[in-house]
């Protein structure tokens, strides 16, 4: 893998494979968290992203996207689009 960048550390693409080259890659720790098999990945218009990253993205609290879509049973688009306070 060579030598460590700065802010990097070793990451595997996938997770449920073991550590060897092919599988794995130098990812930030954001990276990191976002490649968790926990992570809510949405796709919207053709941008996967996780659902904390389109909560922030709308300004919202980071669990805001993933609560409307799972508990409060709101389409993947009203999740990703609509402002803080608005309810469907």
């Amino acid at each position: 893998m060579g030598e460590r960048p700065n802010g990097m550390t070793l990451d595997r693409i996938d997770g449920k494979k073991g550590y060897f080259k092919e599988n794995c890659r130098w990812a930030t720790h954001k990276e990191q968290q976002s490649n968790r098999k926990n992570c809510m990945h949405i796709t919207y218009n053709g941008i996967t992203q996780t659902a904390a990253d389109w909560s922030r993205q709308l300004g919202l609290a980071k669990g805001a996207v993933w609560m409307r879509i799972t508990k409060h049973g709101w389409s993947i688009e009203d999740a990703v689009t609509l402002p803080k306070w608005r309810r469907v």
